[in-house]
C-alpha cells in the first residue's frame, strides 16, 4: 500500500470557500478528541478545511486536532459526519499555514 503523499486541485464547490480549491491527498494522520487520539486518513484539503476518514465516531461541532506529519498539527471544528468521513474546518488562524504548506509542500510533490 502505497503511503505517500498524492494531491490534485479542483475548485471548492462550497458558498463561503469559492476561493479556495481542494487538493486531493493521501495522508496518513492523527485526530486529538478531547483526550481521545486516533490515526484517521485525510483525502482531501483545501486552505479551510480538510475531509478525513475516521475509524471512531466524531460529531460535528466537535473541536478537533489534526496532526498531519511532518506539517505540524491543525485546530478546527467538525461540521459534518457520516459514515466515517468527516469535514474539519480549520480554526481562522490556521488558514495562514494551510495556505502556506499548499503552496510550498504540495506543489514540490509529484502526481
Amino acid at each position: 500500500m502505497d503511503s505517500g503523499p498524492e494531491h490534485q486541485s479542483t475548485p471548492f464547490a462550497g458558498e463561503h470557500r469559492q476561493e479556495d480549491y481542494r487538493h486531493a491527498v493521501r495522508w496518513w494522520a492523527q485526530m486529538e478528541v478531547g483526550t481521545d487520539r486516533f490515526a484517521c486518513y485525510v483525502f482531501d484539503l483545501s486552505q479551510s478545511g480538510a475531509k478525513v476518514r475516521v475509524t471512531q465516531p466524531v460529531i460535528a461541532k466537535e473541536l478537533v486536532r489534526l496532526g498531519m506529519p511532518p506539517f505540524g498539527c491543525f485546530e478546527g471544528e467538525v461540521v459534518w459526519s457520516s459514515d466515517g468521513v468527516i469535514e474539519v474546518e480549520f480554526a481562522a488562524e490556521e488558514h495562514h499555514r494551510v495556505a502556506k504548506l499548499i503552496a510550498s509542500g504540495l506543489n514540490k510533490l509529484p502526481m
